[in-house]
Formats: C-alpha cells, structure tokens, sequence
C-alpha cells in the first residue's frame, strides 16, 4: 500500500511543512502563467521533505503537465526547455528529480548550458547541493531550501489518514522517529512499525563532526556518511578552516594537513596508485582534526567553496561573452575572436542590443566595454 502516493497533495495548500518555500514556488509559477520568464527553480533538502511532490503540486495547481527528464530521455532536455509551442499547447513544467543522483557532472554541465534559454518553467530537485555536477546549475538556478517537517504536522497528516484508512499503529511514535521524512513516515505507517533508517548526513554535519571531534577515528570517518567526492570534502574543510580555528597556530597546522594530503593526491594522480588514497584520508581528515588544541564550543555559519562558486561565475561570464561575440561576428560576418576585440566600439551605441539581438546578459556584459 502505497500511501506517499496515494495522498500526494493535488495542490500547494495541501503540501504540509516549509511553507516560506511553498509561497515561494507559488509566486514563481504565477509569474510564469503572466508570461513573466523565471530563473529555474533548484529544490533542495533531505529525502522525505516535500521536493518532488511540491514541483507535481505546483504543477497541477498551474495546469501545467509535467515532462520528466531521466536518463534516457537527457539529451531532449535541451529542446523542451527551449520549446515555444508544446504538444500541450501551453506551458509544461520541465522535472529533474534527484539531479545529483540520477545524472552525470557531464549531464548537468548540459543541462545548465540548455535552461540559459528556457522557455518553459524547469525545476531540478536534489539532496547534495554541493556536489560538482550541482555547483554548474548554482549559478543559473534559484536555489530554494525544503527543511525536515516538524514532527507535529508529520503526526496530524498520520493521524488523518490512519482514520480514513482504518489502520491501527502509533502515530506519534512514527512521527517522532521519522526525523522529518514525511515519505518515511507513511511507509512505516503502511507497514504498521517504525522502520530503523539509516540516513546520510549533509556536508555540514560531516564537518561540524570532524571540527569537534578529538578522535583521529571519527575523522577519518566523518566523510563517509556524506558519500560524496573527497576532494570537495577536503574543499569544504580548506574554506572553513578559518572559520572555526581561532589559534593562528591551530590553523597553520591544519593547512599544512591539507598541504600533505594533496602531495598524496599528487602521488596517486602520477602512478594510478589508489591504496594511496587512504593516506589522504589519514592526513587530510586526521590531521585537520587534530591540529586543534581544545574543542571550540562556537557553531560558526560554514560556507561553500569560494574557489568553485569563483570558478562557476567566471565560467558563467566567459559563456556570455562567448554567445555576445558569436551574435556580433555571425551579423558582421567576421570571426568570434574579431568581433570580440571591437566590443568596446560596438557599447558606444545603444542601437546594437536591437541590431545584434541580444539578451539582457549580454547587454549587460556589452555595457561594461564603454
């Protein structure tokens, strides 16, 4: 008995917990309906929050149908997005569920080029936001935050549908236990027990773990729940080093881990040597850990990579200036290189936004030649 599925909310009213979020899509799609072109929306959060069922709740609020992208469909994403006139006749809501999960960093880095033209309304849904293939949609995405359901709300949803359902189990319990997964808590109540889930932390806890910790174990370890590529973890630690140490000593240390673990890395890149990797972990993460002289009571506010969010902007602008260049060469019939070396002469103009066809970014890139 499928009951996530069953009570799926038809409508944004009926989705329960993060309502700042709801209100949030509900204002972006209404904007779409008055024609009024939005960035695609990037839904993330935990399992279980309400990422996927909102974008389908939104969706059949709006009238629009939705049209999944999945692997094996990928490579149309490109031309739906992109599409004026849909099968529908009108808008379609674009899906991407589990973007971190189901695609390849190449998939994304498409995927990312492709919504630049949207014209249609995208949503892309996913658990690990700083993932690498994540970090190409930062930039051209609105990033909205789904939080764990408070566990009140999670029982009085329960409640209802074990009366309508005759289904005998303890609601509150279930809720307590379900840790926010409102789809974890409706399979336990299909099944009648609360289920023993293990979950994966987020980036954050795995670091406020290693940071306060004193065990060269439980750092070595505290990447393994994430699950996720080492080098962004061993990114994160290097970003937010300074963050929690306060000792210049302390953070010397702790830099100087990083510094020998990448000679590692070096080492296993050099001789595809991958039993190597385990001295990374060893240094990167133990040494990190250790370089501390006492545990720092303090939850400071940790922060995503500047060097990848630095990397994401200027990939961002070199595409602009790449579209830009390509326009006024194609109308001057000369090549990209030329047309981008008298860009200065073209910003003294404003009848060149009409006559090359550009768009607002390039405009705005243009204007900074005069």
């Amino acid at each position: 008995m499928d009951l996530a599925a069953k009570y799926a909310p038809k409508g944004l009213d009926e989705v329960i917990g993060n309502s700042t979020a709801v209100e949030e899509v509900r204002r972006w799609a209404l904007d779409w309906q008055r024609r009024k072109k939005r960035d695609p929306l990037l839904f993330v959060g935990a399992s279980g929050v309400g990422k996927t069922c909102t974008a389908r709740a939104v969706a059949n609020e709006m009238g629009w149908p939705v049209v999944e992208t999945t692997r094996d469909n990928a490579e149309k994403f490109a031309k739906t997005v992109s599409s004026t006139n849909t099968l529908f006749g009108g808008k379609v809501l674009v899906l991407v569920d589990a973007a971190d999960e189901e695609f390849t960093p190449a998939n994304l880095k498409a995927f990312a080029e492709a919504i630049r033209e949207a014209r249609q309304p995208v949503i892309f849904t996913s658990r690990k936001p700083w993932t690498r293939g994540i970090a190409a949609l930062t930039p051209v995405t609105k990033k909205i935050s789904f939080r764990a359901v408070n566990w009140l709300s999670v029982r009085k949803l329960l409640k209802e549908i074990a009366e309508k359902k005759g289904i005998k189990a303890d609601v509150e319990s279930i809720a307590r236990k379900s840790g926010g997964d409102v789809r974890a808590a409706l399979n336990d109540l299909a099944s009648g027990s609360v289920g023993e889930r293990l979950q994966n932390k987020d980036i954050f806890s795995a670091i406020i773990k290693l940071f306060k910790t004193s065990s060269f174990k439980e750092a070595v370890e505290s990447a393994d729940a994430v699950d996720e590529n080492l080098d962004l973890f061993l990114l994160w630690l290097e970003e937010n080093i300074p963050r929690e140490y306060e000792d210049v000593e302390e953070i010397a240390k702790a830099f100087d881990a990083l510094s020998r673990a990448d000679v590692h890395r070096g080492r296993i890149i050099r001789r595809q040597n991958w039993k190597l990797l385990k001295y990374v972990r060893s240094v990167g993460l133990g040494g990190v850990a250790l370089a501390k002289k006492g545990k720092y009571r303090k939850f400071p506010r940790y922060s995503f990579p500047g060097i990848l969010r630095k990397l994401s902007a200027s990939k961002k602008k070199r595409a602009v200036m790449k579209s830009l260049s390509r326009k006024i060469g194609e109308k001057l019939h000369c090549s990209s290189a030329r047309a981008k070396q008298d860009l200065w002469v073209w910003a003294r103009f404003k009848e060149s936004v009409d006559y090359f066809g550009l768009d607002d970014e390039e405009e705005k890139l243009l204007s900074e030649f005069d």
